[in-house]
């Protein structure tokens, strides 16, 4: 309670739990209200008090009558519920999509995991040839032309 705020001598003094339960709030929205300085309270003893009007009471029986604003909001959240349903549904019907195709993928992968494994590959040798041909060195010379005519 800052210096400016006083409890007026009308006013109750309530633990947290009771003034939730009179106002018919939870203890976490009062204390929030305390934090905001909506509520008139103090500490003591270790023990936080609110000041809260002698005759507060919660309303235990709230206002049921319907009007313009709510039958607006009715609607909304018809509509709302019936465009999230929709999203459900096609989100539901994806997910069985994946699930299908997911099974399919997996059938495919334990097939080939049982497939036995191609043969190596074959390696050839590949003999290297010498930069420079080489004659062969079995064949005989050649001879002219005159030496065959004249038998020599």
């Amino acid at each position: 309670m800052t210096p400016d705020q006083t409890p007026d001598s009308d006013q109750g003094r309530y633990t947290i739990t009771e003034a939730a339960v009179r106002l018919g709030i939870s203890r976490e929205a009062l204390r929030l209200r305390i934090r905001r300085g909506k509520v008139l309270s103090a500490k003591s003893g270790g023990v936080w008090y609110v000041y809260l009007p002698a005759d507060t009471r919660a309303d235990s029986t709230p206002d049921m009558t319907p009007d313009s604003d709510q039958g607006a909001l009715m609607a909304q959240l018809h509509g709302d519920l019936a465009e999230a349903r929709g999203e459900i549904g096609r989100l539901w019907e994806e997910l069985q999509t994946r699930r299908l195709e997911n099974e399919r993928k997996d059938a495919i992968i334990l097939a080939l995991s049982q497939r036995p494994a191609l043969p190596e590959p074959r390696t050839e040798t590949v003999i290297e040839m010498p930069d420079t041909p080489q004659p062969p060195a079995s064949t005989p010379a050649r001879r002219g032309w005159l030496s065959r005519l004249l038998g020599r």
